[in-house]
Formats: structure tokens, C-alpha cells, sequence
């Protein structure tokens, strides 16, 4: 299985910081509404909820998958934390939020093209060669979606603002 990284950041992806109210059901919500409409299947993968000082510290990790074509499968992973969470209202919640969003274009998620040096061999030929073009307008159409989704969250964080 090989990735190809999509989007910059100080590593791959998006950073959204914001310090103040948030409302974490709505950008859940919304998340999930957007995976819905695009056809990502979406996994939490992990919640920890930790005390910490004043507040609480929220982690959450969120997984969208979507199947492209049997050789390509888009990743979209969510990273929500909030530190010094405080609830301040019916589905509102104070602290500061670091939103990560990070995508990947996986090539042969099935693994179909592993195993042995010439199977690598052609699959670095057909991936370099005869299916670049098509590879570039999919990390395109993956960086599009995720500068979407990342307007759709800023979008509820500039609501509460």
C-alpha cells in the first residue's frame, strides 16, 4: 500500500486554531453530513477525555474513506482537541480548538501489487508512467474536497465568533 500526501501544512494538511466558543455536536454534525454528501464512510476512531487544570483536554480522531476505484482509496484524517474545555451552554463549549485535517490518495489500498520486486517494479512503472495524469487530477480532486470540508468547519467556527 502506498500514500501520496496531498496537502501542505507544516506536514500534510490543514490547521484550523481558534480560541473561544464552539459548538462541538454542529461541527460533528456537519462533518458527518459532508462525508454523507461526498460518499466517505466515516469512523470515529478514538475520544479521550482527559482533566486537565481548568478544563478538560477533548481529543477526537476522525477517519473518512472513500473508495475510488479498486486501485485508489481517498483518506481524510480529522484530529479535533480542545484544551481547557469548558461547557458554557446548550451544545457550546469554551477552550482552545486545534482542528488538523490531513488527506492521502492511498495507491493499491488492496495490496494487490505487493509481494514481490517485479509486482513493486510494475507498480512504480504504471504509477509513474502510464497512471501519473490520472494520480495528479485525483490528489487535485482530494485537495478540493478538503479545502471544502476545512471552509465547512471554519464556517461554524466563524458563527460562534
Amino acid at each position: 500500500m502506498r500514500s501520496i500526501i496531498v496537502t501542505p501544512k507544516p506536514g500534510p494538511g490543514y490547521i484550523i486554531r481558534e480560541k473561544g466558543v464552539h459548538n462541538l455536536k454542529k461541527i460533528l454534525a456537519e462533518v458527518k453530513s459532508w462525508s454523507d454528501d461526498n460518499q466517505y464512510d466515516f469512523y470515529e476512531k478514538s475520544r479521550k477525555n482527559k482533566p486537565k487544570g481548568i478544563g478538560h483536554k477533548l481529543e477526537l480522531k476522525w477517519l473518512l474513506e472513500r473508495k475510488i476505484t479498486e486501485f485508489i482509496r481517498f483518506n481524510i484524517e480529522i484530529n479535533y482537541v480542545v484544551l481547557d474545555l469548558v461547557p458554557t451552554g446548550e451544545d457550546l463549549v469554551s477552550g482552545s480548538l486545534e482542528v488538523t485535517i490531513e488527506a492521502e490518495v492511498i495507491i493499491d489500498y488492496q495490496d494487490q501489487w505487493a509481494g514481490s520486486k517485479f509486482k513493486n517494479f510494475l507498480l512504480d512503472l504504471y504509477e509513474n508512467i502510464f497512471y501519473k495524469g490520472t494520480i495528479d487530477r485525483y490528489k487535485d480532486k482530494l485537495d478540493a474536497e478538503v479545502k471544502e470540508l476545512r471552509d465547512v468547519i471554519k464556517d461554524i467556527l466563524e458563527f460562534h465568533k
